[in-house]
């Protein structure tokens, strides 16, 4: 993950980074249980984003920052317990599915910076924000018992919030550019909502509802870019 660089520490300084973070996703969207009402089949995640700071003389800072999550289903699992759910034997049929959830975030945070040297910074620092999460589409189109059918979940928007404690290491290798290394622990709660799911044949609709609640932790570290300007750099 990308994350930002810190000023020298000083007084009013802004800056703007870009990040990426990959991660090791836990939690119940982790789960490979078709008929779960929180199972996602998610086995990785990878996280990046654009963030805007502000840092005063006391070497507090207020941040703002936009993320984007890439969460990767075990798309061959899934396509396994489908095929059994529905009571596919054989290879006739037709499946098309996306292959990772996504979610968008605006988070505003709070952290600190601590000298180290003049040009190395530690940044301790804690974002609180919102989330929507968008839920796969599946699409199959098979045969039983000479009938054909086709099975299909809709992607639908999840709402939630996240939070995300972590700490940064700055190394400011110019006057207004810096690199930086992060590791976070990012937390993910989605509000409970219907999606639906359709089962049809050519004389036949089965239309059904199911109450999902999804939520996802990680733990995740990567690498950012910043940009840095301000008053303080121009003395």
């Amino acid at each position: 993950m990308l994350l930002l660089i810190g000023s020298t520490v000083s007084a009013q300084v802004f800056r703007i980074g870009i990040y990426n973070q990959e991660g090791i996703t836990m939690g119940d969207i982790t789960k490979k249980e078709i008929k779960s009402s929180s199972a996602g089949y998610v086995d990785y995640n990878s996280n990046s984003g654009l963030e805007i700071n502000y840092f005063l003389e006391s070497n507090l800072g207020f941040g703002l920052r936009w993320s984007y999550d890439y969460l990767g289903r075990d798309v061959d699992t899934y396509e396994a317990d489908l095929k059994k759910m529905l009571g596919v034997t054989d290879d006739q049929y037709d499946l098309t599915q996306n292959f990772a959830y996504w979610a968008v975030g605006t988070d505003l945070g709070i952290s600190y910076q601590l000298d180290i040297s003049q040009k190395v910074q530690l940044e301790p620092y804690f974002y609180f924000g919102f989330k929507a999460l968008r839920s796969p589409l599946t699409s199959m189109v098979y045969s039983v018992n000479n009938t054909t059918y086709e099975f299909k979940t809709k992607p639908y928007l999840f709402f939630g919030y996240s939070y995300s404690p972590g700490v940064k290491l700055h190394w400011n290798f110019m006057k207004h550019f810096g690199l930086y290394a992060s590791l976070e622990y990012d937390g993910n709660s989605f509000i409970k909502d219907d999606e639906r799911t359709l089962l049809y044949s050519y004389n036949s609709l089965e239309i059904s509802d199911m109450e999902r609640s999804y939520k996802y932790n990680s733990v995740n570290f990567g690498f950012g870019l910043a940009f840095r300007f301000g008053k303080e750099l121009n003395k």
